[in-house]
């Protein structure tokens, strides 16, 4: 039976001296799927990619590609191409010439080149620059060359090393959409490094958060935003006020006047809640509601566009609350006393 995986990686490592940068991961790609490896600088992402590429040998475990071993296979006969974060386009080439270095190193005709070039091309709307060399191009178009370079190649899996990192906000939040057409259009697996959840939300079948080397979670978009497994990955994905909690002897702990029962344990417990998820009420009464509530008091109003942000106090801890832009705050003051309120659905209580 065919595996519906195109990578395979077991009990995975690679150790610098002492350190390992990468510590005895297990992580199996579908086949077609856009992966995004997320996490922050130092946390492993980017050489777990460069072990997938082969440009760096793991130190325990093996890498399947395609249903073959492939630790020791050298990057050039692996079937992945990689598109980095400078993209490494010859600026002595045209952009005609760029694309098709790959196709002319496998001795291909050059009128099969010819139309292979020209259908690339035409997918990724170069046509015009054909002749131009990379230096004449903007940002976005030196990236869409790097990845018709790369896909050329008919590779089998797709690497991306934050390729959009270098690109104004504008610009990068289009691409984000150009790779997410690209990826439907060619069918490949994209495996897709970045520090940016935004993007990763946007882009991604699947998200792999890393932290100090080892994966943290993996899920989709929607279940590492509404079903975080720890601390850690609520306040890496989307806003999340984290709270500290006072340890109880039975079994429970408390945070924000109410106690939650989390079994017997020593380990340290967060209390977490999205502030997209928390109702302001600028009256202070208590109302008799299934809802949890808590005094505040309001301490910052910012009006940001898409919404209010809304910092207030409760029982010594800064909290943020998201209200919408059409919620009347003109009667709120800085330094008014009034109520927060959420539903228990929304809250979190995680190590």
């Amino acid at each position: 039976m065919t595996s519906p995986y195109i990578i395979e990686m077991k009990n995975v490592s690679k150790i610098y001296g002492q350190h390992p940068a990468v510590d005895n991961i297990s992580l199996d790609i579908y086949q077609g799927e856009f992966l995004s490896i997320l996490g922050p600088s130092g946390c492993g992402k980017t050489t777990t990619l460069r072990m997938i590429a082969g440009f760096e040998y793991i130190s325990k475990g093996t890498i399947m590609l395609d249903g073959k071993e492939a630790s020791h296979v050298p990057p050039y006969q692996r079937p992945v191409n990689t598109v980095f974060q400078n993209y490494a386009l010859f600026p002595h080439m045209t952009i005609f010439n760029n694309i098709a270095f790959g196709l002319k190193r496998k001795g291909m005709k050059k009128q099969e080149i010819k139309e292979e070039v020209d259908e690339m091309l035409e997918t990724m709307g170069l046509e015009e620059h054909r002749d131009k060399y990379p230096t004449q191009l903007s940002g976005g178009q030196q990236q869409r060359v790097a990845l018709a370079r790369a896909l050329i190649n008919k590779p089998k899996v797709l690497l991306l090393d934050e390729p959009l990192a270098a690109l104004d906000l504008k610009l990068r939040k289009k691409m984000q959409f150009e790779l997410k057409r690209l990826h439907k259009q060619v069918g490949i697996t994209f495996i897709f490094v970045t520090h940016d959840q935004e993007e990763a939300l946007v882009l991604s079948d699947r998200i792999v958060v890393m932290r100090e080397g080892e994966i943290e979670q993996v899920g989709t978009s929607e279940e590492i935003y509404k079903d975080p497994l720890t601390s850690y990955v609520a306040q890496f994905i989307g806003d999340a006020n984290v709270l500290p909690t006072k340890k109880n002897n039975d079994g429970t702990v408390s945070a924000l006047g109410y106690d939650f029962p989390v079994g017997k344990t020593e380990e340290d417990y967060h209390f977490i809640i999205r502030p997209e998820h928390i109702e302001l009420h600028l009256s202070q009464n208590k109302n008799e509601t299934d809802m949890y509530q808590a005094p505040i008091t309001i301490t910052e109003i910012t009006y940001a566009g898409s919404k209010q942000i809304v910092e207030v106090e409760c029982m010594d801890q800064t909290i943020y609350i998201h209200c919408s832009p059409e919620q009347t705050l003109s009667n709120a003051n800085i330094g008014q006393k009034a109520m927060m309120m959420w539903k228990k659905e929304h809250h979190k209580i995680l190590k």
